[in-house]
């Protein structure tokens, strides 16, 4: 036995002092928040954001959007960009006098979604340790490998611009839109997505989408409009298993509330079965160029009905 502990040392006196070292460098250096003037130059010129996640990176073409609205367009989402960490970079350029269209999915909400790039650093790094220990207790490996990759991001650039989107889009170029293909929807895809891993859905993450959405209010005569995006027919018939369905129904009755308190519109278009078309799938939850076209006309007419635009 002791000679298993003395040779365990070398494991565990290394592993310790890794661990002490990745948590605590963090905290001890000051990380820069620099947004690219670039960037605020596009918001600035811009009258129509489109922001948020792969919902909206893939799915709202910014070219349908100016051709209704006749506003300047630009779309610099990008996927797993949490609505959280979005409000953050439009408080801190003071965004003022803009139409707002901003996607959410259930990720953003269950605190089981915990794999890699489900959590960005964006919205980690704004916990206590224990709002992290909360959220992690029982995913060591999980916490260990996104504070790691706080770390590295805070020794080696100690800035965390890649986080503010793509701030280089410009309005109709760079949006591509996906392959519209047949795609393959089993019980083993519903069974193995991260996003409704561990239901949990009153916890860090709503917490966190709460004070997103109270930065989204605070913007300066903004018109805000958050969706959840539609899903297609094959994946409607996994939804009922593995807390799929009740993750987004809870999702939909927690942001129905918590936009309506701060008068923020929000609009799920997770039962709509006119988009559950699979012919506008490039996958079982993300349309394809032709989906995307249909999904922003009716983008465009709601915002209409909300009376959103200018």
């Amino acid at each position: 036995m002791k000679q298993f502990l003395r040779k365990a040392r070398f494991i565990l006196y290394p592993l310790f002092f890794y661990l002490v070292v990745i948590f605590a460098v963090p905290h001890l250096i000051k990380s820069k928040q620099e947004i690219p003037a670039e960037f605020e130059k596009k918001i600035n010129e811009a009258q129509l954001l489109v922001c948020g996640d792969s919902r909206a990176n893939r799915q709202i073409d910014p070219d349908i959007l100016h051709k209704n609205t006749h506003l300047n367009v630009l779309n610099f989402s990008k996927d797993a960009w949490n609505l959280y960490a979005v409000s953050k970079v439009l408080k801190a350029i003071n965004c003022e006098n803009k139409v707002i269209v901003l996607s959410v999915s259930a990720y953003q909400i269950n605190d089981g979604a915990l794999d890699d790039g489900y959590l960005g650093l964006d919205c980690y790094r704004d916990l206590t340790f224990a709002e992290q220990f909360q959220l992690y207790k029982f995913r060591w490996f999980n916490w260990i490998l996104i504070q790691d990759r706080l770390f590295k991001r805070t020794l080696f650039e100690n800035n965390f611009v890649s986080t503010f989107g793509n701030y280089k889009r410009e309005m109709n170029k760079e949006y591509l839109p996906q392959v519209c293909k047949k795609f393959r929807a089993d019980l083993q895809i519903a069974f193995n997505h991260p996003w409704y891993e561990n239901h949990y859905n009153q916890g860090i993450k709503a917490a966190l989408l709460t004070k997103g959405l109270a930065n989204l209010a605070s913007l300066k005569n903004c018109k805000v409009m958050v969706f959840n995006g539609p899903i297609s027919e094959d994946f409607e018939a996994l939804a009922t298993h593995f807390h799929i369905a009740e993750t987004e129904q809870e999702m939909d009755a927690f942001l129905t509330e918590a936009c309506k308190k701060v008068g923020i519109t929000y609009v799920s278009y997770f039962n709509d079965a006119s988009m559950k078309n699979n012919l506008y799938y490039n996958d079982i939850q993300h349309l394809c160029g032709t989906g995307a076209e249909v999904f922003t006309e009716k983008v465009s007419k709601r915002m209409v009905e909300e009376k959103l635009l200018p």
